[in-house]
């Protein structure tokens, strides 16, 4: 089993320990069921970082590397409470783990199968041609795609970091009753530009704001570093509101699971209730120009 969000971040969201287990609740979008479950068994898959050839399993020994580093900056955030105790290589290395949390996970995969199937299918439509049909059929096999996926994992992270480390950064410290949740998606996007015709979602686009739960109280945010240069580098909340706001993009962008310390997700069901989109595992995820 391997873990496309890590145990090592996950656990900072757990509400019981049993020896070296944890557990932490998970709500289940599609069947709307609240369950408690070991951290071990969420968010993973048999093999998910394996491609054929590799038996060192070089991309996994990795991915722990990373892991590793990243427990001790979560660590000393939470200890001194702000950003700015951390050094360089600390910051980076924190860039590293957001990067690599942002390209990793299961949604991801399933949005790259998407985009792929588009272009399949808006190719045979453009050609009749059966030797470019079987080169198309043989990219969309899962094993394929498999390795596309981990490729550009492995390619674009580097990019990511260094644009993560020109950006603002601002830690968010929830002093509500509501915890921040976390999934199995848990880097999330949104986008405020004045203009709602340039609100994309990518790491360079103007006015992009990027989250990723740090644990059920801190929330480190990187953004825009034009539009929200002046923002404090450590913002507490005492509303509700702006709480759920974040859970709310846990909610929509996280395949299936969303975690928490706690065992109420009436927020989500109320949600899903409004907008039964974003229970769908199918959902379309291509949105054609």
């Amino acid at each position: 089993m391997q873990h496309y969000v890590p145990q090592v971040y996950l656990r900072n969201f757990s509400f019981d320990k049993k020896h070296d287990e944890y557990f932490v609740y998970c709500f289940n979008k599609t069947s709307l069921k609240t369950f408690p479950e070991n951290i071990s068994k969420v968010a993973c898959e048999r093999y998910f970082n394996d491609i054929e050839g590799d038996d060192d399993q070089s991309i996994e020994h990795l991915l722990g590397k990373f892991e590793g580093a990243y427990a001790g900056v979560f660590r000393k955030i939470v200890r001194k409470q702000n950003l700015n105790c951390l050094n360089r290589d600390e910051r980076t290395t924190l860039a590293f783990f957001f990067a690599i949390q942002y390209y990793r996970t299961k949604e991801q995969r399933v949005s790259f199968q998407a985009v792929a199937n588009y272009i399949k299918e808006w190719l045979t439509q453009q050609c009749s041609s059966e030797s470019l049909r079987e080169d198309l059929d043989a990219c969309c096999q899962e094993t394929a795609l498999k390795e596309g996926h981990l490729t550009i994992l492995m390619d674009a992270v580097p990019e990511m970091v260094q644009r993560l480390l020109t950006m603002k950064w601002i830690l968010c410290k929830n002093i509500t009753t509501m915890p921040f949740w976390t999934s199995d998606n848990p880097v999330v996007m949104d986008n405020s530009a004045d203009n709602k015709y340039e609100r994309y979602l990518g790491y360079n686009c103007p006015g992009i704001e990027m989250y990723l739960p740090l644990n059920s109280k801190y929330c480190l945010t990187i953004c825009d570093p034009e539009k929200y240069h002046v923002m404090p580098d450590v913002m507490e909340t005492n509303s509700v509101q702006n709480v759920i706001y974040n859970n709310s993009l846990q909610l929509m962008y996280s395949t299936r699971f969303v975690f928490s310390d706690s065992a109420d997700f009436s927020y989500a069901e109320n949600f899903l209730g409004r907008k039964p989109d974003y229970k769908n595992i199918n959902r379309q995820r291509v949105f054609p120009p």
